[in-house]
């Protein structure tokens, strides 16, 4: 039976793998016919870019034939028109039309083999002539306006060295017919409508244009930004390969081209081959659907059957179930599957006839299990009560289901069953609470923190979970309850000591900040306020004396008696080691020196310790508040550098701020001004100016320095030595780097989307690339702005506290990383050995302007300057002077071999607006541009 079951399933393999085998035939020659279409068009892409190469080398070789032509043609400003008229006469030329013409675009002299319609437009010639002047080298073109013509625009000096042009123009088709003749295939240029931008362009040359006019025409109704690289055209029954593409005269005017190549040919083979592979696959496609259907049918029919009888085995009617099975016929020559299933579907209803059997026997089982459950439950029950956490369940209207010990000995009851749970947990069944209650899903939760007031009305803090369950198809609430009125207790004594001092139990000096902030805030419109600063002399030779305990027990001392002798509403605190500060608050018409007198008994305090008393002198500074000052960290700020000067004087002394102070107004407008620049970095006001720096040697503007500005509210200029200064001092200089780190990248890669080959330079602090994240910030910052750090210069000031070599060399690292390039800036300023200079990675020496301003004065400045510019050649550094302001300091540099100039003499720092790209060295200026640069 088994053997005859394995013939049956190997004989339909051997079926089925038949239909597979014809199936991979047919899709696999279908694919090589398409991998042979892929690679004939591949091919086809290649010959035509290969035609268009062919024709690009031929116009190159005749403009090249053209200049060689020009250059033999030297005449005499005398023989100029019978030069002209001679040129076309000469036939191995082939030229139509040739004319001298000054620089200034007028004709000297011309000639031609017939009409004038060879000769270029006055527009063209005055466009051309800029060209050469510019570039200092003949140019050449097609130019298909009118007709198709090849004209060349040669600089020429006579043999009386006159400066004059050579224009010579040469029809188009030579090159057409040179094409046809090298490759045989066909090509066309196309003339632009000019007068009308709607109209298409039309069709100015073609090699055998009437046998290919119609796909040309096609071709020329096209879209050219759209047009393919290569594609098929049929036209006339037949199918050509079109390579459009354009070619651009000296005034960017692009000239539609065309390329054609008849491929009927091969077209018709492919067609063909296609035809007979879809043919074929629709046969293999029907022979296969016929074979699959005779092996499956008969089995599907009796699998039908089957599928019938097996909806009597859920109504457990097995003995009828297997009659009817075992009407269903078997298979026809071998046993197969089906008959497999039938037999297994027989063993199947034994089984679950005795699968049945079980399941009554189950059922008594089942009974006894039910007894065990109640007993378990009161064992549940007896667990729940004593659980160490508090659980009440209640009902959907708001009634105490049942309730474990714990939970009724926190209420003050013996049985809390039948009673509203709101009496325990305020508010638990309000219509809210009950409905956000119910639409806890089944096994959803929530938690929360919920007083439990007990029957003697106290509250105790509790973390409530409440989860709903469902008993005998009721809903209802599980809330389970943790005591946290300990654990609320250590928490509030951790924040009492977040905001005190361990020691002295006095307000810290953060929390001391935040208060005197409020309270100053709230209270100033009535009241004046003073801020009064005590620090114990000599504190620290007074722990190595008598040890730390002894001076923590002096400063608890001190704090109560500080308390005890201040006015009751101050506000003390300890902000130091040895330091307390208290906020006096006092009338507005009452002065600190009407109350001066009072503090007098506090710079002198006595400590009792085991064999003597110990008297403390402490420092007291006090000073008031002025209306509009600065906040209290500032306020706080300028008492300590009260203090520090008062400890240098006259320790152990009381001392009153004056008002009129200095210092103090130094101070203020510091604040102020920080004030201002914290405004303008908010706000956005911080604006860049741009200093051009010329590159000699090119004689064109190769970057600008950045130079930062600040405006003020009523936007004026702020000058940058008011503000920067302020900034280094409190702080800001390194955010003020980064705000013109991001405008400037955000402008270079503007010019860059403008096509504007301009870079930028960016002074940078130390305590800015000294920063850790500094890397990172740069890489986001390039990142965000998609500006090219090839075009950045980060310029470092030489002074700047870049002291270590090795750590200078690994923070400039960071710019070399992204691909930036470095300055040092204001070089010969400092005390930079030349050691320092040739082992860091920067590319640029940035020679300081007060070594220039006076360059062509002070003979010893030119010695210094060029010693600088030697020492840094030889390193390999290119030299940029600051501070350019005359013409004869820029005529000195330059014969000093410098590279780049920078200074009031070319521009002065400009807005954007004002900026101008294009200034360049006076002409009396120029460097000699044989001179190699290092």
């Amino acid at each position: 039976m088994k053997t005859r079951l394995r013939l049956g399933l190997q004989l339909k393999l051997v079926i089925a793998l038949c239909v597979a085998i014809l199936t991979i035939l047919g899709t696999r020659t279908y694919i090589s016919f398409q991998v042979l279409a892929d690679q004939q068009s591949e091919l086809n892409r290649q010959e035509m870019d290969q035609l268009q190469s062919t024709f690009l080398a031929l116009v190159e070789r005749s403009s090249r034939e053209l200049f060689r032509y020009g250059h033999q043609h030297v005449a005499s400003s005398e023989n100029l028109q019978t030069a002209a008229s001679s040129l076309p006469l000469s036939l191995h030329s082939a030229i139509d039309s040739a004319a001298y013409l000054s620089l200034a675009g007028k004709v000297l002299a011309s000639g031609s083999l017939g009409d004038d319609h060879s000769q270029p437009s006055g527009k063209l010639i005055a466009y051309a002539i800029s060209q050469v002047r510019s570039q200092q080298r003949p140019i050449a073109f097609l130019d298909c306006r009118d007709n198709c013509y090849q004209r060349a625009f040669i600089p020429l000096i006579t043999s009386d060295n006159r400066e004059v042009i050579l224009n010579l123009n040469r029809s188009a088709s030579l090159l057409v017919e040179d094409f046809f003749k090298l490759t045989h295939a066909e090509i066309a240029l196309f003339r632009d409508n000019v007068a009308d931008a709607d109209t298409p362009p039309s069709i100015a040359l073609a090699s055998h244009g009437t046998s290919t006019l119609g796909v040309l025409e096609q071709l020329n109704q096209q879209d050219p930004a759209v047009a393919p690289d290569v594609s098929l055209q049929q036209f006339g029954g037949k199918t050509y390969s079109v390579k459009p593409f354009t070619l651009s005269d000296t005034n960017g005017k692009p000239h539609r081209i065309a390329i054609l190549k008849d491929q009927s040919d091969l077209a018709f083979r492919f067609d063909a081959a296609r035809t007979q592979i879809i043919v074929s696959s629709l046969i293999t496609l029907a022979v296969m659907i016929m074979i699959v259907y005779l092996i499956c049918e008969p089995a599907l029919r009796r699998l039908a059957g089957i599928t019938l009888i097996l909806k009597q085995l859920p109504n457990f009617e097995f003995g009828p179930f297997r009659k009817a099975l075992k009407k269903v016929g078997r298979s026809r020559f071998f046993p197969d599957e089906i008959d497999q299933l039938k037999l297994a579907l027989t063993q199947v209803s034994f089984s679950l006839q005795n699968l049945d059997d079980t399941v009554n026997e189950q059922k008594l089982a089942l009974g006894d299990q039910v007894r065990s459950l109640e007993q378990q439950r009161r064992f549940v029950q007896t667990l729940l009560d004593h659980s160490p956490m508090a659980i009440i369940v209640s009902d959907g209207r708001g009634k105490v289901v049942t309730a474990n010990e714990l939970a009724t000995a926190l209420i003050g009851v013996t049985d809390a069953s039948g009673l509203p749970i709101d009496h325990w947990l305020p508010g638990a069944s309000t219509p809210e609470r009950l409905h956000r209650r119910c639409h806890l899903l089944p096994g959803g939760r929530f938690q929360q923190e919920q007083p439990l007031v007990n029957h003697n009305g106290e509250q105790l803090e509790l973390l409530w979970v409440h989860t709903t369950v469902e008993e005998n198809d009721e809903l209802l609430f599980l809330s389970v309850g943790v005591d946290l009125t300990e654990r609320k207790q250590a928490a509030e004594s951790l924040s009492w000591l977040g905001e005190h001092d361990r020691v002295t139990g006095l307000l810290n000096r953060n929390t001391f900040i935040d208060r005197a902030r409020e309270h100053v805030h709230q209270h100033n419109r009535e009241h004046s306020f003073s801020l009064l600063m005590l620090d114990i002399d000599n504190f620290a030779q007074f722990n190595d004396r008598f040890g730390f305990s002894t001076g923590d027990r002096l400063l608890a001392q001190l704090a109560l008696h500080l308390v005890e002798h201040l006015p009751s509403n101050a506000l003390t605190s300890r902000t130091g080691s040895g330091e307390f500060c208290a906020l006096l608050t006092h009338r507005k018409d009452q002065a600190p020196q009407d109350f001066i007198n009072e503090l007098t008994s506090l710079n002198r305090y006595h400590l009792s310790m085991q064999n003597a008393n110990e008297e403390v002198s402490l420092s007291v500074v006090v000073e008031p508040m002025e209306d509009g000052s600065s906040d209290i960290e500032d306020w706080l700020s300028d008492v300590t550098d009260i203090m520090v000067r008062v400890k240098q004087k006259a320790k152990g002394t009381v001392y009153c701020a004056d008002p009129n102070d200095t210092d103090r107004v130094a101070r203020e407008e510091r604040y102020r001004i920080k004030g201002q620049i914290l405004e303008a970095l908010a706000e956005q006001r911080l604006i860049l100016f741009y200093q051009p720096i010329v590159n000699v040697t090119e004689n064109r503007v190769s970057h600008c320095e950045c130079l930062v500005r600040m405006k003020d509210r009523d936007g004026n200029l702020i000058p940058p030595n008011d503000f920067l200064p302020v900034a280094a001092q409190t702080g800001l200089l390194s955010r003020i780097d980064y705000a013109v780190m991001e405008m400037a990248m955000m402008q270079q890669s503007q010019w860059q989307r403008d096509d504007i080959n301009c870079g930028l330079s960016i002074n940078l602090t130390a305590p800015t690339i000294e920063q850790q994240e500094f890397q990172l910030r740069l890489e986001q910052l390039l990142e965000k702005t998609g500006a090219n750090p090839e075009r950045l210069i980060f310029e470092v000031v030489e002074t700047d506290s870049l002291e270590n070599i090795a750590i200078a060399k690994h923070l400039l690292g960071n710019f070399r990383k992204v691909g930036a390039k470095i300055a040092l800036d204001d070089f010969g300023v400092g005390f930079t050995s030349f050691e320092y200079v040739r082992e860091l990675p920067v590319d640029y020496i940035k020679i300081d302007q007060s070594f220039i301003r006076f360059l062509h004065e002070r003979e010893e400045d030119q010695e210094l300057v060029k010693s600088m510019v030697e020492m840094s050649h030889k390193l390999g550094k290119r030299v940029i002077v600051e501070g350019l302001e005359t013409v004869e300091a820029l005529a000195i540099v330059k014969s000093l071999g410098v590279e780049y100039v920078q200074g009031y003499y070319l521009s002065k720092p400009l807005p954007l607006d004002a900026l101008d790209l294009s200034i360049t060295l006076p002409p009396d200026a120029q460097p000699d541009r044989t001179r190699s640069t290092a």
